[in-house]
């Protein structure tokens, strides 16, 4: 089995394949900081599973700026229609318009560096010119308005 290179891993947070009685992992996982909120307590799991949500409406949100070429979508076996993927991007920039209203820019601007793009702390708290541990608190709020939502 391959694994990630030392450059690689000198980057990323990565956990091994594991397959046993507890877990059942068959490929290298990145570990996001996401994840690192939830195992440090930071978040909770509910507050978890809806920034995972946010994160699935914004890629299919990307998706409908690229629409598919026939033969793809043909070639491997999409069963839903059109008007039913229109109908789910639309549905997912329903619930991001609706987020966007009640949190604002600037949350929506945390969550998305956090959660989409996995920005690192240091990274994120240069931007925005605070502390990288300020940066963290700050989306740590958000993504607990979020969850509210």
């Amino acid at each position: 089995m391959t694994q990630p290179s030392a450059h690689y891993r000198q980057h990323h947070d990565v956990e091994a394949p594991s397959v046993d009685g507890f877990s059942f992992r068959q490929a290298w996982r990145v570990q996001t900081r996401l994840d690192h909120l939830l195992a440090d307590g930071a978040i909770t799991l509910r507050q978890w599973h809806a920034a995972v949500a946010f994160r699935e409406d914004l890629e299919t949100a990307a998706r409908s700026a690229w629409r598919a070429p026939v033969w793809l979508s043909v070639a491997a076996g999409a069963s839903s229609s059109r008007g039913e993927t229109i109908g789910i991007r639309l549905d997912a920039l329903a619930r991001l318009r609706h987020i966007a209203n009640a949190l604002g820019p600037f949350a929506c601007a945390l969550l998305e560096a956090c959660i989409a793009r996995d920005w690192s702390w240091a990274f994120l708290g240069r931007r925005l010119g605070v502390d990288p541990k300020t940066a963290r608190a700050w989306t740590v709020t958000a993504i607990k308005a979020l969850a509210l939502l």
